[in-house]
């Protein structure tokens, strides 16, 4: 629960309330976007980021529109705890960790059920940018982007200050990836 809820408050804030597309988000977006004066900030929902991995990473509004209109229909075909489980068991989470459990192995070494608040809100906040906030490679990006996950579930009342101070105070160990091919064996 806690680590869909760490998706869901780094990645879309609004996923139980829209249908797949959030316009409200689409329009935030273009409102930032249009004042920086270039792309800074994306709308895509959880359902859309699923849809990506559907029908790829091209860069055209062609793209955007059949990655739209299919997640209309996989929110048409499935619940939202069924789109939310999918989503946690396909996204890229870096450190060559496709989903939840695998980067909870790669990461920590540890089962997903095994992992603390403070390591599910890190990895809820690495579909962003899993090469940028990656705590193998930059901790001090991964710990704020922590930071934030922790403090939009505090907001959202899905866990308190205390449960939110403690998360925040506690270290994560991160451990190298693995070679499990030998690649890099001598």
């Amino acid at each position: 629960l806690q680590l869909g809820q760490a998706a869901i408050a780094a990645e879309d804030a609004r996923f139980f309330e829209h249908r797949g597309v959030d316009f409200r988000g689409v329009l935030r977006a273009m409102v930032e976007n249009l004042r920086a004066g270039g792309i800074k900030q994306g709308a895509s929902t959880i359902t859309q980021q699923l849809a990506k991995t559907l029908v790829g990473n091209e860069k055209s509004y062609s793209r955007k529109v059949r990655e739209a209109i299919l997640a209309r229909r996989i929110e048409d075909l499935y619940t939202k705890q069924q789109i939310l489980t999918w989503y946690l068991n396909a996204i890229y989470l870096g450190h060559g960790s496709y989903g939840v459990q695998a980067a909870a192995q790669n990461y920590f070494r540890k089962d997903v059920a095994e992992l603390t608040l403070g390591e599910m809100a890190m990895l809820g906040g690495l579909p962003q940018s899993p090469s940028r906030v990656n705590p193998a490679v930059n901790m001090a990006q991964s710990l704020e982007r922590r930071r934030h996950v922790l403090q939009q579930m505090q907001r959202r009342n899905w866990i308190s200050e205390a449960a939110m101070d403690q998360a925040l105070a506690q270290p994560l160990r991160v451990f190298p990836k693995r070679d499990t091919l030998g690649d890099h064996v001598p």
